[in-house]
């Protein structure tokens, strides 16, 4: 009598009393291996579910055209209830809103889940804020989804992936249009610099002090910052040969947007001074003590926008000292004065250059 009966893949294996012993070894090979069969076909039945599953996840009901008011953005708003929303960037909202006041935007997107009776708005939030601030109706896709459970809706929320193209993106496009044969990161570099000058060109024009580095992004679109290139196309050939001249150490501490809005805002004063006064600035030869590019590339050596960088321990230095010691420093170069020392006065105006 055999003590146990087995139907393994393939054949019977039987393990018998008495004495004999020797099939028990084949025994567990082959129930190991039933045992690993049987599991691969489980999960794999239980995947092809899954997957089959995921197809229906959610369904489109309709996709149209609509044209969105203030008044019906603020009724699409009210099922912006999703718990797991991201938080409105007003930031973002604004400059959608700026694109529509300035007539260049194109069109809006609004996604919304049908749930157990309940809508929820699953994309549009800063369209429809946008629409309400700026005021003015917009056209928009409007989708419609129905979704099953609380997986089926955050499966259609990663959907809506928007990534927009960054000021990177744009001006090395821009810069192909423009035939500019600059690397990427001196373009972004004078673009950078542009938006310092535009948004403080009357204060320079009265010696009143920069803006911080951020306040001057506010309430500008990243079309309006692109186009700063083809404007300052003849300041950034001057900006693009001052750092191709060099090797990537010798100019390093030029690299910040500041200095380089210091550099084109000298250029418009005088080309041929303001070459040979950066020049000296960035190599630092046969400069001597008691001269301003002296003291004005020592400056930029010791600091940064940062407190440190690597093992080099630097200053912190904001925009508004960068410009006003480089101010201070290009008119002594500018008059042939020596200079011992300057000093820095944070909240008085940046001098006016001459």
């Amino acid at each position: 009598m055999p003590l146990i009966g087995w139907k393994g893949i393939g054949k019977d294996i039987r393990v018998n009393s008495g004495n004999n012993f020797s099939q028990i070894p084949t025994f567990f090979c082959e129930f190991k291996g039933f045992l690993c069969y049987n599991v691969v076909r489980w999960w794999r039945n239980i995947t092809n579910n899954l997957i089959k599953r995921r197809k229906t996840m959610y369904k489109l009901i309709k996709r149209r055209e609509v044209l969105v008011t203030p008044k019906y953005a603020e009724e699409l708003l009210v099922y912006n209830t999703y718990t797991t929303q991201r938080v409105l960037r007003p930031a973002h909202s604004e400059e959608l809103g700026l694109k529509m006041k300035l007539g260049v935007f194109r069109f809006g997107e609004v996604a919304l889940a049908y749930m157990h009776n309940n809508i929820y708005m699953m994309n549009g939030q800063h369209v429809c804020t946008a629409i309400i601030e700026a005021g003015i109706p917009q056209t928009c896709i409007l989708e419609e989804f129905q979704v099953a459970n609380k997986l089926d809706m955050s499966l259609l929320y990663q959907q809506f992936e928007i990534l927009p193209r960054s000021l990177g993106d744009m001006v090395k496009v821009q810069s192909d249009a423009l035939e500019l044969l600059w690397p990427s990161r001196l373009a972004n570099l004078v673009v950078s610099a542009a938006c310092i000058l535009e948004a403080n060109t009357s204060r320079f024009i009265a010696g009143m002090a920069m803006t911080g580095s951020t306040a001057y992004k506010k309430h500008i679109t990243r079309e309006t910052k692109v186009g700063y290139l083809e404007k300052y196309v003849k300041e950034g050939e001057f900006i693009v040969d001052i750092f191709l001249n060099s090797t990537v150490d010798s100019a390093k501490h030029l690299k910040r947007a500041p200095v380089a809005a210091m550099m084109m805002k000298t250029w418009q004063k005088s080309n041929k001074n303001a070459y040979t006064f950066w020049m000296n600035v960035r190599d630092g030869e046969n400069l001597v003590r008691q001269m301003p590019e002296w003291h004005l590339r020592e400056f930029l050596m010791g600091h940064r926008a940062l407190a440190y960088r690597g093992a080099i321990n630097y200053r912190k230095a904001t925009n508004h000292e960068v410009a006003y010691r480089s101010t201070l420093l290009w008119n002594a170069f500018r008059r042939g004065e020596s200079i011992s020392k300057t000093v820095y006065h944070p909240n008085k105006n940046i001098p006016i250059l001459v």
